[in-house]
């Protein structure tokens, strides 16, 4: 007899899809488009976020209507922009002779308790190294060396400190937590830290993920909405079971990230684990981190129904090298492949990532289209994953 039944179910959302304006006035992009809010960054000029603002997107359908919102919002703003005389387009990327526009989209997630706010910052904290290797982007320049650098805007940016553990989030002990940190590392703003425990003005408790390089396009946010959404379940669970997250030493944390920020998937990691991996390897290679984090969450990500063709943005970077295709892994090296024929070539490659609402994007069709056997294989083994909870499918070139 089935007495109870306890379901982990998805959280809501936000997400400030940064997007860099040209030879647009600031006031006139700024305010509410016929679909979403528009709001300029603080300290960057050029610089705007569109926000889909707590967005419940805990199934695929739910996510399908969220992000083609937002696509015609963004579309809106590029229509306004153009009446003024420019252009929107993502960030990291240089137009008409101006200097690319750095920025990163805002991630916030809705949390049910202090406890549970906890659990997710402290989680998200061990997953920084890898989230910067997975959404991390150079700068495109139009007939420009490509940049090798694994993420430009954070290595630029003087507002972002490494997330130091949180002991607790509960109201009555997070000012003394914030008072520790302040006087142990020089933290002043716990807001400042990658990942942020925060609260909406309706006194909802929220999670902050600020180290997200602004995607590309409209394909690529989704996948990372996603596999945050699957963070947030897994810390979700966690409470549920009783479980909080241990305080991983910090400068290892900090030298992961660094390395991240250097080299993106290039960059080799320090194991922080006691597995038998880590035991026999000290290292890992980024992409295979990113693609542990990607299996460890299948769970969560099957519970979202996920599928591979939603996540190939982030998958593909980290297979296809592997399957040959190393010069169209990534979205930047799109962007490059274009910007090699010109300003023109640039900023429409460009800007239709930001309004192709298809899961997988461009990435997807330009992966299927240069080797449609090989991508094939390769998603059905990841879609397989999504679809077991038990071991991972073998993936393509021998490895798990």
């Amino acid at each position: 007899m089935l007495l109870s039944l306890t379901r982990i179910g998805a959280t809501r959302q936000s997400l400030g899809k940064a997007v860099a304006a040209f030879g647009a006035d600031r006031d006139y992009l700024t305010g509410q488009t016929e679909e979403l809010p528009v709001e300029p960054a603080d300290g960057t000029p050029g610089l705007f976020a569109v926000w889909l603002k707590s967005a419940w997107l805990g199934t695929f359908a739910a996510r399908e209507q969220a992000f083609a919102k937002l696509a015609r919002a963004l579309a809106g703003v590029n229509n306004t922009a153009r009446r003024g005389g420019g252009q929107i387009a993502p960030t990291g990327i240089s137009l008409s002779g101006l200097p690319a526009v750095l920025g990163g989209d805002t991630h916030i997630i809705e949390v049910l308790s202090a406890t549970e706010q906890e659990v997710l910052v402290n989680l998200l904290r061990t997953h920084v190294p890898v989230l910067i290797a997975m959404t991390g982007r150079g700068v495109t320049v139009p007939t420009g060396p490509r940049d090798r650098i694994g993420s430009r805007w954070l290595a630029d940016s003087k507002s972002h400190v490494p997330t130091r553990y949180l002991a607790s989030t509960q109201p009555e002990h997070l000012e003394r937590v914030a008072a520790e940190i302040r006087r142990r590392d020089g933290v002043s703003r716990l807001d400042r830290m990658d990942i942020a425990p925060g609260q909406a003005p309706d006194t909802t408790l929220t999670v902050t993920i600020r180290c997200i390089d602004s995607a590309a396009s409209i394909a690529t946010a989704r996948s990372h909405a996603l596999v945050l959404a699957a963070c947030a379940l897994q810390a979700r669970r966690l409470v549920r079971d009783g479980k909080r997250m241990g305080n991983t030493p910090q400068p290892q944390l900090a030298n992961n990230r660094a390395r991240a920020v250097a080299a993106g998937l290039r960059a080799r990691f320090e194991m922080l684990d006691n597995s038998a991996i880590a035991r026999n390897n000290r290292t890992i290679q980024a992409r295979d981190a990113v693609r542990r984090l990607l299996l460890d969450l299948r769970v969560e990500l099957g519970n979202l129904e996920a599928t591979a063709e939603e996540l190939a943005p982030a998958i593909l970077p980290v297979e296809l090298p592997r399957l040959g295709l190393r010069d169209i892994a990534t979205e930047d090296d799109l962007l490059a492949r274009s910007a090699a024929r010109g300003d023109s070539a640039l900023a429409s490659s460009a800007y239709a990532g930001l309004v192709t609402t298809a899961p997988g994007g461009q990435l997807l069709a330009t992966a299927k289209n240069a080797a449609p056997g090989r991508v094939s294989i390769m998603l059905g083994s990841w879609q397989s994953n999504l679809a077991d909870s038990g071991a991972p499918t073998e993936q393509p070139g021998g490895e798990r």
